[in-house]
């Protein structure tokens, strides 16, 4: 008797964890890298309200940015946050950038994250070097508050 309650406990078990895995997979969504054989940089195009970015995914920048220039000929609905970062890159010198906060859509859920904008030539060198027109970092910011995993060996981004 007891054996029989332990099987169908293990049962229902088995069938729970089960369940929940093929509901986190139907909710995930799952960015590839794009040309990662190619350039080795890690970067997804992402649907930002009707926008088209390139971002690279840089877990070693805190917060999340966007390069001005990228910005002209997008209507993008923003809120401005009253704060403004000093930023500075391997390559410069501190540059200050103010935030804006942007919601959107990744899959089903909603996203509002913070990005910071700048005017700076390393979103040009991508170009230059890579041939790759890139738009804005998403940071550890971004990881942090949408639940993300970076899955290096199946090249993508995962936001669960």
């Amino acid at each position: 008797m007891i054996y029989m309650i332990l099987i169908i406990l293990l049962a229902l078990f088995l069938v729970t964890m089960l369940a929940g895995l093929t509901y986190r997979k139907l909710k995930t969504s799952t960015y590839k890298f794009k040309d990662f054989e190619v350039t080795e940089i890690p970067y997804v195009t992402m649907d930002i309200q009707g926008n088209l970015f390139n971002m690279v995914v840089d877990s070693g920048c805190a917060v999340s940015l966007l390069n001005i220039p990228s910005l002209k000929g997008c209507e993008l609905l923003y809120q401005e946050i009253n704060k403004a970062i000093d930023l500075s890159a391997v390559t410069s010198d501190k540059i200050e950038a103010r935030g804006i906060n942007i919601k959107f859509n990744i899959g089903k859920k909603e996203i509002s994250e913070d990005f910071y904008l700048q005017n700076h030539e390393d979103f040009a060198n991508f170009n230059k070097m890579h041939g790759i027109l890139i738009h804005g970092l998403l940071g550890s910011s971004f990881f942090h508050n949408n639940n993300c995993r970076i899955d290096y060996k199946n090249h993508q981004l995962e936001i669960l």
